[in-house]
């Protein structure tokens, strides 16, 4: 792209700056909202603008699953008892030109 940084000008946050000369850490995406039923976990993600894919990360243990989705809520279904700990990052682009968030912070919930 035109920055210079030998990457595509992606602006997650939208502030005009492309990402990899933007000092603004709010590239990293909130915490997920995580919402209990039963064995599944309902996942509520920061929405961003433009076409994106979340990856969504979960783990209990040595247990761990993930999840790629275009959506920004979605649910983990039939996870294991226990305290599980998640957490997300975004994907824009496609091929050699895609470009990764950074992850968000952990958030955990207990799993009866």
């Amino acid at each position: 792209g035109i920055s210079g940084c030998g990457t595509p000008d992606t602006d997650l946050n939208g502030n005009g700056a492309p990402d990899c000369l933007d000092p603004d850490d709010s590239t990293t995406p909130s915490s997920p909202r995580l919402t209990r039923n039963r064995r599944s976990v309902r996942v509520e993600m920061q929405e961003f603008p433009g076409e994106v894919r979340y990856l969504v990360e979960a783990r209990s243990g040595r247990k761990s699953t993930s999840l790629r989705t275009g959506e920004s809520s979605t649910s983990l279904r039939n996870l294991s008892k226990g305290v599980w700990k998640l957490r997300y990052r975004l994907r824009v682009g496609e091929g050699q030109s895609r470009v990764f968030s950074r992850f968000s912070g952990w958030k955990k919930i207990k799993v009866n």
